[in-house]
C-alpha cells in the first residue's frame, strides 16, 4: 500500500482489552482519548467490530460492539455523544438535552459534526471510506470530530467546523491542531463527472483528466483548513488508505457499498489539579 499522506511516524495501532484495536495519533496521546477502530477484535475469534447503525451485522452484535467500545475506550466518561450523519455540514454543540439512545449515549441529531469543551463526553461519528476530521484547540482545550464524504467535503464542513469552535469558544485557527484520519485514497476513488465539477476551487479543470476524474478527499480538507489560517504543520493526514487496507478497515467501495463501520471518537483527558 502507498502511503497517501503525512502520517508515518505519527500513528501506531494500540490494543486494548477485550481485544479492542484501533489507530490513533501518537502526539496527542497525553492530552486525548482518540482513534479509529480496527474492523476485528484481536482475539480468538478474530469477530467482526462493527459499530454501524444500518449494516449487515446483527443488531445484538452491533449492540455487544457498542458496549465494548464503552467498558473499554470510553472508560469513566458519563456521556457517548454520536450524531445522525446526513453527508451535510452541519456541526453542532455538545450540550443540553439529546434523544435518549440509552443512559449513556446520546445523539446531538442530524449533523455530520460535534464540538465540546466537556471532559465528560466521549465523541463518535462512524466511518468507511469518508474522512475522519478530528480537531483539538489546545489552547481553549476544545476539541470537535467531523464526518467529511464527498458531499461535505464539498459543503466544506471543515470550513463549518473551524467557524462554529471560534464562535462558540473563541478558537484561533493558528492554535488549530487538525488529524485527518485513514479515508479513502484519490487513487482509489473515482467519481462521476457531475461529482467532481463540486470540487473545481481545489481540482484541475480539464475536460477529461487521463486517468479519469478522481478526488482527493483528505487533500482538499487539508486545504480548506489551511484556507481558514490552520498552519500546514498543525495538518496531518493519515498515511492509511481504508479502500487498499481492508486487514484492518472498513470500505464502502471495496464492499461494493454493503460495509460496516469503524468508530472514531475523541474525548479530553481529565486534568489533574496540582
Amino acid at each position: 500500500m502507498k502511503p497517501q499522506g503525512n502520517g508515518d511516524l505519527f500513528e501506531a495501532i494500540e490494543s486494548e482489552d477485550f481485544g479492542v484495536s484501533f489507530l490513533s495519533f501518537l502526539p496527542w496521546r497525553d492530552r486525548l482519548i482518540q482513534g479509529l477502530t480496527i474492523r476485528y477484535l484481536e482475539d480468538a475469534t478474530r469477530s467482526p467490530f462493527d459499530l454501524g447503525q444500518n449494516t449487515s451485522l446483527p443488531g445484538e452484535d452491533i449492540r455487544r460492539n457498542r458496549d465494548l467500545l464503552s467498558k473499554v475506550i470510553a472508560g469513566d466518561k458519563p456521556l457517548i455523544i454520536t450524531m445522525e450523519q446526513m453527508h451535510g455540514n452541519i456541526v453542532k454543540i455538545a450540550g443540553g438535552v439529546y434523544g435518549p439512545l440509552d443512559t449513556r449515549w446520546k445523539s446531538v441529531g442530524p449533523s455530520d459534526g460535534v464540538i465540546t469543551d466537556s471532559e465528560d463526553a466521549l465523541l463518535i461519528a462512524t466511518i468507511a471510506d469518508c474522512v475522519p476530521i478530528f480537531l483539538f484547540d489546545p489552547a481553549r482545550r476544545v476539541i470537535g470530530l467531523l464526518h467529511a464524504g464527498w458531499r461535505g467535503t464539498a459543503a466544506r464542513i471543515m470550513q463549518v467546523g473551524i467557524l462554529r469552535m471560534g464562535e462558540a469558544f473563541g478558537t484561533d485557527p493558528t492554535h488549530l491542531l487538525i488529524y485527518l484520519g485513514p479515508s479513502i485514497a484519490r487513487s482509489c476513488y473515482p467519481v462521476r463527472p457531475e461529482v467532481y465539477r463540486h470540487f473545481e476551487p481545489w481540482v484541475p479543470r480539464t475536460p477529461r483528466p487521463a486517468e479519469g476524474w478522481r478526488v482527493d478527499l483528505g487533500g482538499i480538507n487539508a486545504a480548506q483548513a489551511v484556507e481558514m489560517g490552520v498552519s500546514e504543520r498543525n495538518v496531518h493526514r493519515s498515511r492509511y488508505c481504508t479502500h487498499c487496507s481492508p486487514e484492518l478497515f472498513y470500505s464502502h467501495r471495496a464492499s461494493q457499498g454493503h460495509p460496516g463501520r469503524m468508530a472514531a471518537f475523541l474525548a479530553l483527558r481529565k486534568q489533574i489539579s496540582s
